[in-house]
Parts: structure tokens; C-alpha cells; sequence
């Protein structure tokens, strides 16, 4: 336990194969999406999608669970 009653955030076996800025695959508005690993979590990472189609922000972040993540080249 760490201070004042907080404890440490493990991250999970899934999250190994996962780094930060680590290209990857996933399902976004029921389409295959890639993007780029931004932050990592303890069940989930923060990704920056990349190529969205007719979006006017193309900054667009989501947080995506490490079970529905693939690296890229895998995808």
C-alpha cells in the first residue's frame, strides 16, 4: 500500500506486449482503425487514432482495452 491508503496500479499481463508509441489495430466505430499507443494503463491504452475519414479534428484520442488491441504488423 502506498501513501495515505493509495495503492500502486499493477498493469496487467496483456499490457506487456504494448508500448508507448507502439503502432496498432483495433475496431473503432465498427471499422479497423490503426493508431499509435499514447499512454499505458493498467487494462487499457490511451490511443491516438490515425486516418479518420471526413473528421474535421485529427487529433482524435480514445481508450481502447489491451484485449481488443493488435500490434499493426499482426493485423
Amino acid at each position: 500500500m502506498g501513501f495515505n491508503g493509495w495503492k500502486r496500479i499493477e498493469p496487467s499481463e496483456k499490457s506487456k506486449q504494448f508500448v508507448e508509441g507502439q503502432e496498432v489495430s483495433f475496431m473503432y466505430r465498427k471499422e479497423m482503425r490503426n493508431g499509435k499507443v499514447e499512454v499505458l494503463m493498467a487494462n487499457s491504452a490511451v490511443i491516438a487514432i490515425e486516418d479518420i475519414p471526413h473528421q474535421k479534428a485529427q487529433n482524435e484520442k480514445t481508450v481502447i482495452n489491451y484485449e481488443e488491441l493488435s500490434p499493426a504488423d499482426q493485423a
